[in-house]
């Protein structure tokens, strides 16, 4: 199982049309999957808010613990490559074909490889592409074209086995409640532990394909 992929999707259930069109992609091309529903805005215990400050409403605080409860489940995945998919997204019909020469590229030792340009668009500008070159190494720093760091939102990205055990690990035994979206969490954990950042270009996983969820009760 050391070259195969497994999908990691965080979905909220009642949107039911995203979690079939999904479902109808992955099954299609017998890709192996998991969705991760169980901690929904609708579901929040007093513990899981105590996790946070008041900053964030509860929509995106379950987004984010969806994301730690895959954090922990890739750390436990027999798969070689693993991958986070949130349930806006899509890949490209084409993935299948093309994500082995795209991982071909990415060093053995990354801890997280970005593969869609994310809610804010965000791409590598054409003068820094190189042909036929299509993981490119992204630092967490501020860039016009890149946001504000090397986390490219959280839409869809691959993350080793390592930097989903030390992600989750920082988040259980962390020392004050979290204040942020886990796009910016994540750049705090690069910066924190020198995560080693990667950016397909051009990208492979479409997202933002549906109207916003977050006036759905």
């Amino acid at each position: 199982m050391e070259n195969e992929i497994k999908f990691f999707i965080i979905h909220y259930k009642k949107l039911v049309e995203r979690k079939k069109n999904l479902l109808g992609y992955l099954q299609r091309n017998s890709f192996k999957f998991e969705f991760i529903e169980e901690i929904n805005r609708n579901t929040l215990t007093k513990e899981n808010r105590s996790n946070f400050t008041e900053k964030k409403d509860d929509i995106h605080k379950a987004i984010f613990l969806s994301h730690i409860d895959a954090f922990k489940k890739v750390k436990e995945s027999q798969y070689g490559y693993n991958l986070i998919l949130e349930d806006d997204s899509i890949p490209h019909e084409d993935f299948y074909k093309r994500y082995s020469k795209y991982l071909d590229q990415l060093p053995d030792n990354f801890d997280m490889f970005f593969i869609s340009p994310g809610k804010n668009n965000f791409h590598l500008p054409w003068y820094k592409r190189i042909p036929f070159k299509k993981v490119y190494k992204k630092d967490n720093i501020e860039t016009h074209w890149g946001g504000h760091g090397a986390s490219r939102c959280a839409d869809a990205y691959f993350i080793s086995k390592k930097c989903a055990t030390t992600l989750h690990q920082e988040f259980l035994n962390k020392s004050k409640r979290v204040d942020t979206s886990i796009d910016w969490w994540m750049n705090q954990m690069i910066d924190k532990y020198n995560l080693k950042i990667y950016w397909a270009e051009p990208t492979f996983v479409d997202t933002n394909l549906y109207e916003t969820s977050f006036n759905v009760d």
